[in-house]
């Protein structure tokens, strides 16, 4: 899903300012993760649980904790 610059905005102030998950202060470069993967198909990278993809779904995240996280749930 793509957000838009107001989106992560609201987003980010989500947590103020911090990652859902480690609690650092989030710079300029992070990430929107699904809290609940989006799962895509190898072959196709067509995403298998559509219903995740919402903004409901999503997490501000440090890049670290979101490579790590990768397609595991909370």
């Amino acid at each position: 899903m793509k957000l838009t610059k107001t989106q992560r905005e609201e987003l980010k102030k989500k947590y103020d300012g911090h990652c859902a998950y480690c609690g650092c202060v989030l710079g300029d470069k992070w990430h929107a993760d699904h809290l609940e993967a989006v799962v895509r198909d190898l072959t196709t990278g067509k995403p298998e649980k559509t219903e995740n993809d919402v903004i409901e779904n999503l997490m501000p995240a440090c890049t670290a904790c979101n490579h790590n996280k990768r397609s595991m749930s909370l």
